[in-house]
């Protein structure tokens, strides 16, 4: 599904343009189990979910807007979708609406641990692996199938970065046992990413990244193919924070 066009103008005033969801979608169909934790006050996704899947039927019949074409294609994923096995018709991710400040207020442990492990989570991209090796930067081995303008953007970077290191920042947190790494570049293009790391599985990477200041992002793996273009990033980070951040993990795990 292509996001071209998605929440323009061209698409009916005021249908809301939505990133996230598109994101999520795409990482559905690759079968990444994703989180989106949407905002209490994001508008409700009937009209959106229409407007995408107007987009692609137009789309798949690579006509204008109310080709005939659209109809037959319309028909047969309608009955697809009727005839399909349940487990084809549910696909993995974890989709849901924020608490309002009101339902947090009287929400039993349950649901407020619930919402918080989502919006932890929420548009993490998935971690194929994590290596720390001597004198070199942690390197977070990323799957963007559902992110192809970071994946772009890693491209561009590795052969284009500016002279003096592109603009970006970075951010740790905590929740239990995971560590959340937000990445936002400023340039060439405003991109946010972030990925989260178990510390039961990853914790001389994150120790590393600490002691470096530096953190090495891809998404494509020597170890799948040596023919594959390799592409590699580093960003700079505050070690400090990481390190802080760590130490709070540790004890919050300990109580």
């Amino acid at each position: 599904m292509s996001s071209a066009g998605c929440g323009s103008q061209s698409a009916g005033t005021g249908t809301p343009a939505m990133p996230p969801l598109l994101r999520f979608l795409r990482a559905r169909r690759a079968n990444l189990n994703p989180t989106l934790r949407l905002p209490a006050t994001t508008p409700k996704l009937a009209l959106t979910l229409l407007v995408l899947a107007g987009h692609a039927l137009v789309q798949a019949v690579d006509g204008a807007p109310g080709d005939p074409r659209a109809k037959p294609v319309l028909t047969e994923c309608l009955t697809r979708l009727a005839t399909s096995p349940i487990g084809d018709r549910v696909q993995p991710g974890d989709l849901a609406f924020a608490l309002t400040d009101e339902q947090r207020q009287s929400a039993d442990a349950t649901v407020f641990a619930r919402d918080e492990i989502r919006r932890f989570l929420t548009e993490a991209v998935p971690l194929r692996r994590a290596v720390a090796a001597p004198d070199q930067p942690a390197l977070l081995v990323l799957d963007l199938t559902a992110r192809p303008e970071a994946e772009d953007l890693m491209r561009v970077m590795a052969t284009d970065n500016p002279a003096d290191g592109a603009d970006t920042v970075t951010r740790w947190r905590a929740l239990g046992g995971l560590i959340r790494l937000e990445v936002t570049w400023l340039e060439p293009v405003h991109t946010e990413l972030a990925v989260v790391l178990e510390l039961d599985k990853h914790h001389e990477e994150p120790t590393a990244i600490a002691a470096g200041g530096c953190v090495a992002l891809t998404s494509t793996d020597p170890a799948d193919s040596l023919d594959t273009l390799f592409s590699l990033v580093r960003v700079a980070t505050d070690g400090t924070s990481l390190s802080d951040v760590m130490a709070a993990a540790a004890t919050a795990r300990r109580r």
